[in-house]
């Protein structure tokens, strides 16, 4: 039977969220400071202590607020920087939320 897992993640400026789901039910929920503004490696920390607890799973979803932290000259340097920690961090199938276009790879 296939891996039903699926992660959502949202990357806030103070805090990485995530819920676990498999086959329709949630499983798990974690949040972890992630201060943003301090740079990237906040970030890594934070995404450790989410795998650490669930695991990596075959299918992220990610949606962003932190991509309007202080650290990033602009919304779409943050985006790229953020889409770029993700892909690297994760395995599988990473789809991002944009609110005009729906979930993007």
């Amino acid at each position: 039977m296939p891996d039903s897992r699926v992660i959502g993640w949202d990357l806030g400026g103070a805090h990485v969220k995530a819920a676990l789901a498999e086959n329709g039910a949630l499983r798990d929920v974690v949040q972890v400071p992630c201060r943003l503004w301090l740079g990237l490696p906040e970030l890594d920390a934070a995404i450790a202590q989410v795998l650490n607890r669930l695991g990596q799973a075959p299918r992220h979803a990610i949606t962003m607020t932190g991509a309007m932290a202080d650290l990033f000259e602009s919304r779409a340097a943050g985006v790229a920087a953020l889409v770029a920690e993700m892909e690297d961090k994760l395995s599988g199938e990473i789809l991002f939320y944009a609110p005009e276009d729906g979930m993007l790879s």
